[in-house]
């Protein structure tokens, strides 16, 4: 794919076009899928790592968390290595119920390619008496 920007004034004036900038197509990585344990901390994420993308090195996994109103962000919480499976959550309210998402995130080129968000799970932290 070949892309190029072109601004437009209010009055229809364009400028110059900008360079031209070349962009390979790559295949994106399968999301994992992951459960949530309830700790007497919060909740512990576990996930299996998915199969490999020819062509791609594995390089961690990408956490997100939302409250239920909420879109999922476009920012992790967390970011993670690639031999990490689990992610315990160190920041969870009292009473507060959360949804948690993971992304694998590969290597392809220079290119870093998250796949698309996988199952989502629910935690809530409840402190015990």
């Amino acid at each position: 794919y070949q892309y190029k920007v072109v601004s437009f004034k209010t009055d229809g004036v364009t400028s110059k076009d900008s360079n031209k900038v070349r962009r390979t197509k790559a295949v994106p990585p399968a999301p994992p899928e992951i459960t949530a344990i309830p700790t007497p901390d919060g909740i512990t994420l576990q996930w299996k790592t998915p199969g490999p993308v020819p062509g791609s090195t594995l390089e961690g996994f990408a956490i997100y968390r939302k409250e239920p109103k909420e879109v999922m962000p476009l920012s992790p919480i967390a970011m993670v290595k690639s031999d990490v499976t689990s992610f315990a959550d160190p920041h969870m309210e009292h009473g507060m119920l959360y949804h948690y998402a993971v992304r694998t995130v590969v290597k392809t080129g220079a290119e870093l390619v998250e796949s698309d968000l996988s199952n989502v799970v629910e935690g809530k932290f409840l402190l015990s008496e």
